[in-house]
């Protein structure tokens, strides 16, 4: 599968040429773009689902292993308002939250995993 120029890039090419030709052959030749555009299109008119599923879209763009970790580690610890509300703690306690979050996702993810089950 290649990837296809949107119609306003289109129209810029035929002022362009040459460096059109450079951006097919540099979108052709990285191996990420093909995949990621496959991904938007088979998702681009589904309904919005608060947040699931972006994880893995996010996972997708990364380059590496350290990047990808380093977005994991970061999604297990950036605390949220959801966070704070679903438990809470004194202000004393703050730091405990970042081990409440983890638990939190966990349970989460087994909730979807029997309910999707169930269906």
């Amino acid at each position: 599968m290649r990837a296809t120029l949107p119609t306003a890039a289109k129209s810029d090419c035929r002022s362009a040429p040459e460096s059109c030709r450079k951006l097919r052959s540099r979108v052709n030749a990285d191996r990420a773009i093909v995949p990621l555009a496959a991904h938007v299109r088979r998702g681009l008119f589904l309904p919005p689902r608060a947040g699931a599923g972006t994880f893995g879209f996010h996972l997708g763009t990364r380059e590496g292993w350290r990047t990808k970790l380093a977005l994991a580690v970061g999604s297990l610890t950036a605390l949220n308002q959801w966070d704070l509300e679903v438990v809470r703690l004194p202000d004393a306690m703050l730091p405990l939250y970042y081990l409440t979050r983890p638990v939190r996702l966990a349970g989460k993810s087994i909730a979807h995993a029997a309910r999707r089950r169930v269906d």
